[in-house]
């Protein structure tokens, strides 16, 4: 017995319900573009496991650690396929320069040295810097035709290089006479050291929202606003053992202030992502 499948029918609904997107090809575009963006690094579980070290170090009266965005600039060209007056398939890769800050604040307890009361606190920056290409495959779709506002959406990779930790931190001795400070002294501690553990390659997921501006006869530039939504997590450390050796609490981006505070914590600190909030600015050199 030989079985007969009839495929006709759900191909011909799958042909009529797609054919409207290819039925009105107009244009392909190619041009160049402009990416102001705010970037910022977190993990999770370094915050979470913040809440661990001030309860389980019983000399640290205060401790939090916060992420900051940092301005970042990049550069690209776009390509992109108009299929109809709604719907527009492109991509615009770009390269980018990613600027972030950790900041982490310690008081200590007072305590006596010297015959003294003192309290230490310490106040520090860890900036992230690195480069990436960002390689995107979009769809736009207008929601408002006549105004020419667009939705778009789709996903990213991201190729990163060149990343590097900047420490700087004030550990700050104060001497307390009778329930007041009469002494202060400031000690700096800066440093500097190359990632090498951090994930070369990240995917993102990218929604964001659009308008097109006329500009003589054509619509010739898109201003977008864009997120950049991080799919995957890294890890973030050094393993120089010079920056280990200089840094104070600016050492959990080392590996063994890593592990330290993993083992204390029960958190892995393998979950760094990097967020983009961007302005994409794409102008036409060339249609047809």
């Amino acid at each position: 017995m030989i079985m007969r499948i009839k495929i006709g029918g759900p191909v011909l609904l799958v042909t009529l319900f797609l054919s409207p997107l290819f039925l009105q090809a107009q244009t392909k575009s190619f041009g160049l573009k402009l990416n102001p963006s705010l970037g910022f690094m977190r993990s999770s579980h370094l915050k979470q496991a913040s809440h661990e070290i001030q309860s389980n170090y019983p000399g640290i009266k205060e401790y939090d650690i916060r992420s900051k965005a940092g301005f970042q600039f990049g550069i690209g060209a776009f390509y992109q396929y108009e299929i109809n007056e709604k719907f527009t398939v492109f991509t615009d890769p770009t390269f980018n320069y990613f600027r972030s800050t950790f900041t982490q604040n310690m008081v200590g307890e007072n305590f006596m040295s010297g015959g003294e009361e003192q309290q230490v606190t310490v106040r520090s920056t860890a900036k992230v810097k690195y480069f990436y290409a960002n390689i995107p495959i979009m769809v736009k779709y207008e929601i408002l035709p006549y105004q020419r506002v667009f939705l778009s959406g789709g996903f990213a990779v991201n190729i990163n290089t060149g990343a590097k930790i900047v420490a700087d931190e004030d550990s700050v001795v104060n001497v307390i006479v009778d329930g007041e400070i009469d002494q202060t002294r400031v000690k700096n501690h800066s440093s500097q050291a190359r990632i090498d553990k951090f994930s070369p390659v990240s995917v993102n997921l990218n929604l964001g929202i659009g308008k097109s501006f006329l500009m003589g006869r054509y619509y010739n530039l898109d201003i977008e606003l864009r997120y950049q939504f991080p799919l995957t997590s890294s890890g973030f450390y050094t393993t120089d053992q010079q920056y280990q050796a200089q840094t104070g609490i600016n050492n959990i981006f080392g590996q063994t202030g890593k592990e330290n505070l993993e083992a204390s914590s029960g958190k892995s600190l393998n979950n760094f992502r990097s967020s983009v909030i961007s302005l994409a600015i794409r102008y036409v050199l060339w249609s047809k």
